[in-house]
């Protein structure tokens, strides 16, 4: 694999565009022995008219295509992942099987939101089509029953999880019923806590139902995390709870990061039972991490 071009020398090479007939990258990678799958990763294309070119397959992994015109352009199977894609013209473009992971795509411009999100159900990749749905969710406002019902055909449950908390906070009320149940559909007690945490800010008398399925799970690891995510989003009454759930993890270290992550919402009457259970961990570094986090409250 060849190394990736450095500014300079990608700028030498596009002071040859005007003097190829069709100024199309693809001819230009052709005539210059670029490779369209190697030696465009991180490419700064800002500004740059790619209209009607082939670039099927290209990777253009982390390259900037601000301000692009792409009009036209055939990006099938192209990796866009992280690429920024903002105020660039994507209209008509060829978008299937694209890997739109991480892209930017603040004010890009597609022919209709509904092709973009055509491309983005048609990524075979469960992961990849759960990333292009959250990347594109910032720009499906009256989209968003569709972004839904895509999300909610994702077979694999942590990229189910992870397309329903991305779409919660765009989804209007009328939708919210239909994301719970999405969430509730979740076998994996981990994962259907996650989906179950994003939808408590929209709908916070989910928070009791996002903590029992967090005491749920068995892997201690996830639990822990779980109960993290949840602490700053616990009203007072459900604090108690989340520290004896806390308390339960058997692993000195996860116990820690969730008693840790807890420490800044606990009421006074709960200060002592934490410290009691700061106390408790035998590992020194892990206790003074707890007590650390402890100390801003007592």
């Amino acid at each position: 694999m060849t190394q990736p071009l450095s500014p300079e020398e990608l700028g030498d090479i596009f002071q040859a565009i005007d003097n190829e007939p069709t100024g199309k990258l693809s001819e230009l990678a052709k005539i210059a022995g670029l490779s369209l799958a190697e030696d465009y990763i991180g490419a700064d294309l800002s500004g740059e008219d790619l209209s009607r070119d082939n670039l099927a397959g290209a990777n253009l992994s982390n390259a900037n295509l601000s301000n692009s015109n792409l009009s036209e352009t055939n990006l099938c199977g192209a990796n866009l992942n992280s690429a920024s894609l903002e105020d660039a013209d994507l209209s008509g473009a060829d978008l299937r099987d694209a890997d739109l992971r991480s892209a930017i795509l603040s004010n890009t411009n597609f022919i209709n939101l509904l092709e973009a999100l055509t491309a983005a159900r048609e990524i075979q990749n469960e992961s990849s089509r759960a990333d292009a749905l959250r990347a594109l969710a910032q720009k499906l406002p009256e989209l968003l029953r569709e972004a839904l019902a895509a999300a909610r055909e994702i077979q694999n449950e942590s990229s189910r999880a992870n397309a329903l908390s991305a779409l919660t906070q765009k989804l209007p009320p009328e939708l919210l019923g239909e994301a719970l149940a999405a969430a509730r559909e979740i076998q994996s007690e981990s994962y259907r806590a996650l989906a179950l945490s994003a939808l408590a800010q929209k709908l916070p008398e989910l928070l009791g139902e996002a903590l029992t399925a967090a005491r749920k799970i068995q892997n201690e690891s996830y639990r822990a995390n779980a109960l993290s995510a949840l602490a700053q989003k616990l009203p007072p009454e459900l604090l108690r709870e989340a520290l004896a759930a806390a308390r339960e993890i058997q692993d000195e270290y996860f116990r820690a990061n969730a008693l840790s992550a807890l420490a800044q919402k606990l009421p006074p009457e709960l200060l002592r039972e934490a410290l009691a259970a700061a106390r408790e961990i035998q590992n020194e570094s892990y206790r003074a991490h707890v007590l650390s986090a402890l100390a801003q409250k007592l």
